[in-house]
């Protein structure tokens, strides 16, 4: 008796179903209105994605430049492009109509939902960096300055404890971000140090005593470690969240991002994407 296959002819029929219902649901996606408005909002984000990630990336690299400087011109530019990544985030997300969660429909808006979220995170967390990193530069610049003017000791020990005051009173002003709440505190800790050794260098200075003088050296030397040691713990906290928003970017949220793009390639194909 000839075999006449049904098994493999079911299977080739079932598989081509299989490929019709395939297209048939992607076409039906397509006139989605809801999923339409999932993949605009998607579309309107990627620009936002590189941007994010090329910004984290640039950063990274330029921790490990020992002759990278900090431009307070283009962090305030920054500081204002994050804050209209959020907006706009916000705006897409609210853009999206609601979803019955028991749907594909629902799981796509879910997932385009929590695509945008992660963006606004991720722009949040920078902006809160860059944010910081202003006030912080800003903060420390009158300790930094250095004088000229000074014709003795007493004059200069006076302009250093007076320009390290106006540091700490804007240094205790300001909120850092969780993750560097402690360095700031010991930063905190390192200048309240050095506005003692400026009183005591003042006296020592204006007394004429050169052992009060010596001793007030070493304490420098002692001091200048101390500050070096948390700025090297400063950096660490800083270069440890840009790694940690580019594993974030990289891994969870690329991840999303493709399975989106796939979900929508159909729509994409359709506008001639």
């Amino acid at each position: 008796m000839k075999k006449i296959a049904i098994a493999a002819k079911l299977t080739a029929v079932l598989l081509c179903l299989s490929l019709i219902a395939g297209v048939a649901s992607s076409a039906a996606a397509a006139e989605d209105p809801v999923i339409g408005k999932c993949f605009d909002a998607f579309e309107a984000a990627e620009p936002i994605f590189s941007e994010l990630l090329e910004f984290v990336r640039d950063e990274i690299a330029a921790a490990d430049e020992d002759d990278a400087e900090f431009n307070a011109d283009e962090a305030e530019a920054m500081i204002k492009q994050l804050q209209n990544f959020a907006k706009k985030l916000d705006t897409l997300t609210s853009a999206i109509p609601p979803g019955d969660m028991d749907t594909g429909e629902g799981k796509t808006v879910k997932a385009t939902r929590d695509y945008l979220t992660m963006l606004k995170n991720i722009s949040g967390d920078m902006h809160e960096l860059v944010k910081y990193s202003i006030e912080f530069v800003e903060a420390v610049m009158p300790m930094v300055e250095e004088s000229e003017s000074y014709e003795n000791y007493e004059d200069l020990a006076s302009e250093i404890y007076a320009n390290t005051v106006a540091s700490m009173e804007m240094l205790e002003k300001i909120k850092p971000p969780s993750y560097i709440a402690i360095t700031h505190r010991d930063l905190l800790a390192r200048v309240a140090e050095f506005q003692e050794f400026a009183a005591d260098f003042y006296w020592a200075a204006s007394m004429g005593d050169p052992l009060r003088i010596y001793s007030c050296v070493y304490r420098m030397a002692r001091i200048d470690v101390m500050f070096t040691k948390c700025g090297d713990n400063l950096n660490a906290d800083i270069e440890l969240q840009l790694k940690q928003a580019e594993r974030r970017l990289s891994g969870p949220i690329s991840t999303l991002r493709d399975e989106l793009s796939a979900a929508f390639a159909p729509l994409k194909s359709g506008k001639g994407g």
